[in-house]
């Protein structure tokens, strides 16, 4: 299974269902950028040039940045299934996975398969651990610039000694 990818066009499919529901493209062009995100995606892992005619600039220059020097990255990181990469660990094996709830890129339900993953495999640790209000880069919105003390909470209860 392929991870990376998925997870970035689901990002920008939802982006630009976003974009015409508030009426910046019309269903028309909608489903040509939809197209023109998943054509992109094929030519990434098929290792040819993407057309980026189709899409909106911001788009264009992402998947541009995807096939220049983050290329390698790309590859090795949408190869890693999470589910199938916690399987392999051995079990005791302690694991933090953090989600947060105003993250728009890995929603918490994204990391369902990975929880039970983890599970299965009987990795020690707290599972996973729901960080109310924190995003993505592990903030919220009265520490835009820091860890939220939720984060660094979930880290250090990580941390101590068992």
């Amino acid at each position: 299974m392929k991870v990376l990818l998925d997870l970035v066009a689901r990002q920008l499919h939802a982006q630009t269902a976003e974009a015409t529901r508030q009426g910046q493209f019309t269903p028309q062009q909608q489903r040509a950028i939809d197209a023109a995100i998943d054509a992109a995606v094929t030519a990434l892992r098929e290792h040819r040039p993407v057309d980026t005619t189709d899409l909106p600039p911001a788009v264009a220059q992402l998947f541009a940045a995807f096939q220049g020097t983050s290329s390698r990255f790309v590859d090795s990181d949408d190869a890693v299934d999470p589910p199938e990469a916690a399987a392999a660990l051995r079990p005791g094996t302690r694991v933090l996975l953090t989600c947060g709830t105003n993250d728009v890129q890995v929603p918490c339900a994204t990391t369902d398969a990975l929880t039970a993953a983890l599970r299965r495999a009987h990795a020690g640790g707290p599972s996973r651990v729901t960080l109310s209000d924190v995003d993505h880069l592990l903030h919220d919105a009265g520490h835009p610039a820091t860890l939220a003390p939720a984060a660094l909470a979930a880290l250090h209860r990580f941390a101590r000694p068992r």
